[in-house]
């Protein structure tokens, strides 16, 4: 799956959008699953990635199945995915969203005050991702 995703990156190239598409998502959904499912490894994506071509950071928690975390947007977004987003975002000087995505079923088990508090963990993100961006024009 991973030569996959990366072959599919090359062919594509990074002006393509759904370049941009598949990155976010091999960042923020797949790679968490990667990770815990010890397929990959997210901090050699990240430090490998082109943060040029990255638009949009997806943000959601999952659940396992099967054995299996998957990325089923049922809860908050996992620390590790936090701390990616933290180090790696500043570098993403053509960033225009970061995105919270969750599965209307579960809005009763996450509830309203922890998806708030995650919309404004993203306002703080964004925050600190522009300040990262002004940094590296400036430098």
């Amino acid at each position: 799956m991973w030569e996959s995703i990366r072959a599919i990156h090359e062919a594509l190239g990074i002006e393509s959008t759904w370049a941009f598409v598949l990155v976010i998502a091999a960042i923020f959904g797949l790679l968490t699953g990667g990770l815990l499912n010890g397929v990959l490894s997210p901090l050699e994506y990240l430090k490998q990635l082109n943060p040029e071509c990255v638009r949009e950071i997806h943000l959601a928690g999952g659940d396992e199945l099967a054995g299996f975390y998957t990325d089923s947007h049922s809860s908050l977004t996992p620390n590790e995915v936090w701390s990616w987003a933290y180090t790696f975002g500043p570098r993403f000087r053509n960033l225009r969203a970061i995105v919270f995505e969750f599965h209307e079923s579960y809005f009763e088990k996450m509830g309203m005050r922890e998806i708030t508090a995650e919309l404004e963990r993203i306002n703080e993100l964004a925050e600190a991702v522009s300040l990262g961006v002004q940094q590296l024009r400036a430098g």
